[in-house]
């Protein structure tokens, strides 16, 4: 059986720092943003198949969060990231960590450009990797389940 993991992503809420609510046009835009970039990063990417995009695409209502989830490709093979390889190989095989830290990565950037809040993987062990926009300090942050182990400005070196 191949791995599935669940990924959920934020939208910004710019809305409601303007005082306006989850149905305003502002709070739409910003739910189409998101579901652009989640295709964006995931259509096509031979590492995962998407199973469930959950309500990435929803026309009735936005979400603070959408859950996909995903379910590792066969042929998911790519070069390894370090920086919290050890804590993953604990819990996934190599395939799963690899194709992990690629989505941390490229959600990192998406991240940086504010172009959404947080994304986060429950992983099939259940523990959970989760990043978030950057903070006072201008970076990423990523934990491993509750503990810091890095920040993105680390991965750019790789």
């Amino acid at each position: 059986m191949k791995p599935v993991i669940k990924l959920t992503i934020g939208r910004r809420f710019d809305n409601r720092n303007q005082g306006l609510s989850d149905d305003s046009p502002l709070a739409w835009e910003l739910h189409r943003q998101r579901a652009q970039v989640v295709h964006q990063v995931l259509e096509g990417e031979p590492r995962w198949k998407v199973l469930d995009w959950g309500g990435t695409d929803d026309q009735e209502r936005t979400h603070e969060d959408v859950t996909i989830t995903l379910e590792l490709a066969e042929a998911a093979k790519m070069a390894a990231l370090s920086f919290a390889g050890t804590v993953l190989y604990k819990v996934l095989e190599d395939t799963v960590v690899d194709a992990v830290k690629w989505l941390i990565k490229e959600l990192g950037k998406r991240l940086r450009k504010r172009e959404i809040t947080r994304a986060y993987v429950e992983l099939p062990d259940g523990a959970i990797v989760e990043w978030a926009s950057p903070s006072v300090s201008g970076d990423v942050s990523i934990w491993v389940t509750s503990q810091v182990s890095l920040s993105y400005g680390q991965l750019e070196a790789e």
